[in-house]
């Protein structure tokens, strides 16, 4: 009953999710996913308008994840909004994941305290309301830290090769603003010393070579990665 209280302040904070509009980044987002379900532009050329022809100020990916919603459910305004919604429920998963992880087993059930904690920072509720991109980040962030703490558990190195993998997820997703995961194993110090200041090192850097690898694979492979990624810089970063 807790976690389903916690559910119900979350979507009470989440009022306009069910509302006609959004904010206008998030119809943007929108415009272009449902665009790209019904075939104008490509996974490297996003297409918005005739006018303003193709979008490059995001990497594609969470665009591209919803438009498979759209694909499959057709042009809907509620379409965008189930997807953001859906979001919030995976990232409260990998939350309630990581608890469980560093807490002690005693303490292992309180999770929806901190998903509690989690749910009334009002920009979370006005984030799912609008359809940021973020909110797909989010999974692929928090999945990272979780894997990344399953790493310094069991010290099984695959465990932090899929955390680099979602590290790249979330950069493909909204950009530089998704690779903070790489700072994992110094958070994890800073609380637990225990680790130990070499070994943090080693696995930061480790964690940094692995997260660049299906990038680099990317760029290989995908031509248009390259030609996309310049775009990004130019229109989003630099400017």
């Amino acid at each position: 009953p807790y976690y389903l209280i916690v559910l119900m302040i979350f979507l009470a904070l989440s009022n306009e999710l069910w509302s006609a509009g959004m904010f206008i980044d998030g119809v943007y987002y929108a415009t272009i996913s449902r665009n790209l379900s019904i075939g104008y532009g490509s996974f490297w050329n996003l297409y918005f308008t005739e006018l303003s022809g193709f979008f490059y100020a995001h990497p594609p990916l969470a665009i591209w994840l919803q438009s498979i919603l759209f694909s499959a459910f057709g042009d809907n305004i509620y379409i965008e909004r189930i997807y953001s919604f859906s979001t919030f429920i995976i990232t409260g998963f990998f939350i309630h994941l990581i608890w469980k992880e560093i807490t002690n087993k005693k303490y292992a059930s309180y999770s929806w305290v901190a998903l509690l904690c989690w749910a009334i920072i009002p920009l979370n509720g006005w984030a799912c309301s609008n359809n940021f991109l973020e909110n797909t980040m989010n999974i692929f962030v928090s999945s990272s830290i979780f894997f990344a703490i399953k790493n310094i558990q069991t010290e099984d190195k695959k465990y932090m090769f899929i955390s680099a993998i979602m590290v790249a997820f979330a950069f493909l997703s909204k950009g530089f603003t998704g690779v903070f995961p790489l700072s994992v194993y110094f958070c994890f110090f800073l609380l637990f010393p225990e680790i130990g200041f070499r070994k943090m090192i080693i696995k930061s850097i480790q964690i940094i070579i692995f997260s660049l690898i299906p990038l680099l694979l990317l760029l290989i492979i995908q031509p248009s990665f390259f030609e996309y990624f310049v775009n990004y810089l130019d229109i989003q970063v630099l400017e």
